[in-house]
């Protein structure tokens, strides 16, 4: 299936369909193992993903037990938040975090 990258310089312009049922798999067992994760965890995403259903960030972090956990969302409308300009803000948050752990 054709794929239209955010980063085409790092991403595949073509999808194979198994690699999509692949992962769907992957993301189904993942799922199902949220309630156990009791370590900390940070969750992440762009309010405005055109690749990623707007409510799955939440969905992840209210499954999760652990708690010291944190849910944030950046103002971004491209599934790549780690890249470019946006990822100040992305990284401002994981700074955020990882400190608000290390002076517990």
């Amino acid at each position: 299936m054709p794929n239209y990258p955010d980063n085409p310089e790092i991403n595949y312009f073509r999808c194979p369909v198994v690699s999509i049922v692949q992962v769907k798999a992957l993301m189904k067992k993942v799922y199902r193992a949220l309630p156990e994760l009791s370590i900390p965890a940070l969750i992440i995403q762009a309010n405005n993903d055109p690749k990623v259903a707007g409510n799955s960030g939440k969905r992840i972090y209210d499954r999760i037990s652990s708690p010291d956990k944190m849910y944030r969302e950046v103002n971004f409308h491209l599934h790549g938040i780690v890249r470019g300009e946006i990822s100040l803000n992305v990284f401002a948050e994981v700074a955020t975090f990882l400190n608000r752990l290390a002076w517990r």
